[in-house]
């Protein structure tokens, strides 16, 4: 795979298959823009019935959503939609998994949206969403630890591990990204 395509610098590449990218990245965000709405239905009127964190869903997932659309319609096809979707995708998976104060179940649609960002045949918005969800997960630790709301410890490393946790989480995310890029820049040098 050419770097280019990889890192998402189509300039360098030739007409045709520019524009051919920049349509598809453009299609892309306008499919994110729906992933967007879905997500912000679910944060809404799913993920908030067991804790009553319905607040927390319809504002949070209609910021999201409402960013998203303004990103898709100013910026729509650009490396700069890419990288900003890619990180503001990530705040769904912070919401559902803070309506359920931090239950594992709800961090599963990390690798959902993971799998997602591949639409985009560019490595950076995966990057940009796994040090999203790096930052946001080790800096929960630190801004929630010790505080409770109804009984519950809010602190998403509930476990006994505090920080370690964290660094934990940290460290799949980064390896995942790592994984993910070194696995596509080595798929290109295959030219058997």
């Amino acid at each position: 795979m050419n770097s280019s395509v990889l890192l998402g610098r189509y300039e360098t590449l030739p007409k045709l298959i520019r524009e051919q990218l920049y349509k598809e990245a453009e299609n892309a965000d306008k499919t994110f823009v729906y992933i967007f709405v879905l997500n912000w239905l679910i944060v809404s009127f799913v993920t908030s019935i067991t804790y009553n964190t319905y607040l927390l869903g319809i504002i949070g997932g209609g910021i999201l959503t409402v960013a998203a659309f303004l990103i898709y319609k100013f910026f729509k096809g650009t490396q700069i939609s890419r990288v900003l979707i890619g990180i503001l995708i990530m705040g769904f998976s912070i919401i559902m998994i803070q309506q359920h104060y931090g239950r594992i179940e709800m961090h599963f649609h990390i690798f959902v949206v993971l799998a997602f960002l591949v639409l985009y045949k560019d490595i950076l918005p995966v990057i940009a969403s796994a040090v999203t969800i790096d930052f946001d997960s080790f800096a929960t630790d630190f801004w929630l630890d010790g505080i409770t709301e109804d009984g519950y410890n809010v602190s998403r490393t509930d476990d006994g591990l505090g920080t370690l946790a964290a660094g934990y989480n940290e460290a799949y995310w980064t390896g995942n990204g790592t994984g993910r890029l070194l696995s596509w820049t080595n798929f290109g040098n295959n030219t058997s």
